[in-house]
């Protein structure tokens, strides 16, 4: 992930944005406030709530085994998080520290202790080292490992790769417990993950290309890998991520971790039915730090929970998806399959379940979404419920949360019954699932005529098999309010991007504004909600509702700054205090 520098993130916020004062309450951002606030120990999550940086967050400890070069790696992210490269004991004073730690076996016990206890430590693991005691002392202080092959040796373009991976483990880290608002985001509607279920991943770099726009998410089924190792699947790992397009769906929802056991449709022996082993191999997965980590449950309630404690305790930043696959034998979707949902579930021990039935019927495939709704899940707990084999196949096309699917790079399908994400929205569009016709638009002056805004909504659209229902124009009148009114007021009309000289004459023709739209006294954006309203009954036999368009009013320019400059403060290891008043914003540009 590339993370801009504080000043070049205030620069992409200046172009067109108007920064008007805050209202009392309120704060204002300055750069200057808000770098000096990157040594305070505060950090911007995802969700946009502040909160400390944890004292063992903020300092970094890189320990290299197996020649690897940790000192030029350090000193490439102390840049990046704009730390110091120190050693133990030394006072860098109000700056988070990172220590290059060449020989752990040299490290006193009560350094070995701050590096676990006081640190975020990672394992810049080299190959030539695996197996040593400086490798199991470093694995033992460590949360997370970056493991080195040829990259070893710094300098090109692989070199790159190691320090943007480092800097990605820091973020990963410090990003802390997905919101519910989060998860609905990244494991939302419409969303898909592909299994690659390969003995090698190597053969799965030529499909990644074609695969990754189709998909926003890879999963690695570790079960099925030749090389067990957890070096050589920590490696493979690593090189799969570098091998990921930038910019591509997959890019954003990274790696999904996957140990299936042999009672589960997959291939690895739970022996005895205690699954020590397997949590061990999902450790080393979650030392990648992969952004999803599947724990199957079913084999011993208690050391399900347990072990899930530890992952979202060690590994905050990892989601948990708890999973179960009931293959070769019927379960009564009336009766029996809401409980195995809430089994799965255990009381919030997870971020999101996901339950597989066989389908031996039509019932069957539209029986799982009934029993998914019924269960004591909370409703904004991603929910993934299946059919396998082809009596199945309803039940994915209907299942609109994560859902998984193969793809036609593909040799063959990873599971009976599996679509691609276009027979899935192929079937979607035949059932009359999809959205319906839509319009959006972009409101403002002659200058409009260039912008590519029109061409990258299309092309998405496109992309996402909306192009036929969906597309996005130009509205360019600066006077004619009329206009403007008689698109916003088209049933079809979907949404807007407003711009000057429209940023304050549009209000008036909305239902509503959002609490930033009205603080800043200009919108950016036109969002429709649809709402259920009851209707005058008077004359009908029951009691009716009706449907109602709300134009509601936003600016995303104000949410975009502070986004861009948290995320920015955020990959220096600190942040700032918003609760605190006062304070100044500085604006590079000009514009609506």
């Amino acid at each position: 992930m590339r993370v801009a520098s504080l000043l070049g993130a205030a620069a992409l916020v200046g172009c067109g944005l108007a920064f008007t004062p805050a209202p009392s309450g309120r704060r204002s951002l300055s750069l200057a406030t808000a770098a000096a606030a990157a040594t305070e120990g505060y950090t911007l999550p995802l969700g946009g709530a502040l909160s400390p940086v944890p004292a063992a967050l903020r300092d970094i400890a890189l320990i290299g085994t197996g020649g690897t070069d940790v000192a030029a790696l350090a000193a490439s992210l102390a840049t990046a998080l704009g730390a110091q490269v120190a050693a133990f004991g030394e006072d860098c004073g109000s700056k988070p520290r990172v220590y290059a730690v060449a020989d752990v076996e040299a490290l006193g016990q009560d350094e070995r202790e701050r590096v676990q206890t006081a640190t975020l430590g990672i394992h810049v693991r080299g190959a030539d080292g695996v197996g040593s005691d400086a490798d199991a002392i470093a694995g033992e202080l460590t949360s997370f490992v970056l493991p080195l092959r040829d990259e070893a040796a710094t300098g090109g373009e692989t070199w790159a790769a190691v320090e943007s991976e480092a800097l990605r483990l820091v973020q990963l880290a410090r990003s802390g417990r997905r919101t519910a608002e989060e998860l609905t985001l990244e494991l939302g509607k419409d969303t898909y993950f592909a299994s690659l279920s390969f003995s090698d991943l190597a053969d799965a770099m030529p499909l990644l290309p074609q695969l990754c726009q189709d998909v926003d998410v890879l999963e690695v089924r570790a079960d099925l890998l030749s090389e067990q190792d957890p070096f050589a699947v920590q490696h493979a790992v690593s090189l799969l991520r570098r091998a990921i397009p930038p910019n591509s769906r997959a890019s954003l929802g990274g790696i999904l971790f996957t140990v299936r056991s042999k009672d589960q449709c997959g291939a690895y022996e739970v022996a005895g039915g205690d699954p020590a082993g397997m949590y061990e191999f999902l450790r080393a997965g979650a030392r990648c730090g992969v952004e999803v980590l599947d724990v199957e449950w079913g084999h011993d309630d208690a050391k399900y929970t347990a072990f899930l404690d530890e992952i979202r305790t060690t590994y905050p930043g990892t989601v948990t998806l708890g999973s179960f696959h009931a293959v070769g034998y019927a379960v009564d979707m009336e009766a029996e399959a809401p409980k195995v949902f809430e089994n799965v579930y255990a009381n919030g021990a997870v971020d999101a379940v996901k339950v597989v039935f066989t389908g031996y019927g039509a019932d069957d495939a539209t029986g799982v979404g009934r029993a998914m709704a019924r269960a004591a899940v909370p409703a904004e707990v991603p929910r993934i419920g299946i059919c396998l084999g082809d009596r199945g196949r309803l039940s994915r096309v209907l299942n609109r949360v994560y859902s998984p699917v193969t793809h036609e790079a593909f040799p063959g399908a990873a599971a009976p019954g599996q679509l691609t994400p276009a027979e899935i929205l192929g079937f979607r569009e035949g059932l009359g699932l999809l959205p319906a016709r839509r319009k959006f638009c972009l409101f403002g002056g002659p200058g409009i005529v260039n912008s590519p805004s029109p061409d990258m909504h299309n092309a998405a659209f496109r992309e996402v098999q909306l192009g036929h229902s969906h597309v996005y124009g130009r509205l360019a009148e600066p006077h004619d309010v009329a206009a403007m009114e008689a698109t916003l007021g088209d049933p079809d009309f979907g949404g807007a991007s407003v711009t000057i000289p429209h940023k304050q004459t549009v209000i008036p023709l909305l239902d509503e504004l959002t609490p930033t739209a009205q603080a800043l006294g200009a919108v950016n954006t036109v969002i429709v909600r649809e709402e259920t309203v009851d209707a005058d009954a008077a004359g009908w036999a029951v009691p009716r509702q009706e449907r109602r368009r709300v134009l509601v009013g936003d600016n995303t320019d104000c949410t975009g700054m502070v986004d861009i400059i948290g995320k920015a403060l955020l990959a220096q290891g600190g942040g700032w205090d918003s609760q605190q008043p006062g304070g100044a914003a500085l604006v590079l540009g000009a514009g609506g």
